[in-house]
């Protein structure tokens, strides 16, 4: 049973929309729009209360990502900070853009990257 923990609509001044799920161990978030420094608080506020110890896996579903900036990129590495050096931090569905400001800031190597979920799973 999966379990929402915090859904986000557009909104004045955010490009970005998010949706936590979290089930067995493995938090799920979705994002639509633009990561940049109006919209990443917000999510690093919900990232920050639910990234815990049960926490496992984290999963970044990004093909709705449009554009991310380095605060959006600083967001995510908060993750793979946060959770224990075992646990997984994959991005999903990255668009070639977001790739390639990954891999401009040397920063591609920190995460699982693939294409789709079902490459990963």
């Amino acid at each position: 049973m999966s379990n929402i923990l915090a859904e986000r609509g557009l909104d004045m001044n955010s490009k970005l929309e998010f949706n936590l799920k979290e089930y067995n161990g493995v938090l799920e978030v979705f994002l639509a729009g633009d990561l940049d420094s109006s919209s990443s608080p917000k999510l690093l506020k919900e990232l920050d209360y639910n990234v815990k110890e049960s926490i496992n896996r984290v999963i970044f579903l990004m093909d709705k990502l449009e554009y991310i900036s380095i605060k959006g990129i600083r967001t995510i590495f908060f993750v793979k900070e946060r959770v224990a050096d075992s646990s997984d931090v994959v991005l999903v569905g990255a668009q070639n853009n977001i790739l390639d400001i990954l891999k401009l800031s040397e920063l591609d190597d920190f995460f699982v990257i693939k294409e789709s979920e079902e490459q990963y799973n």
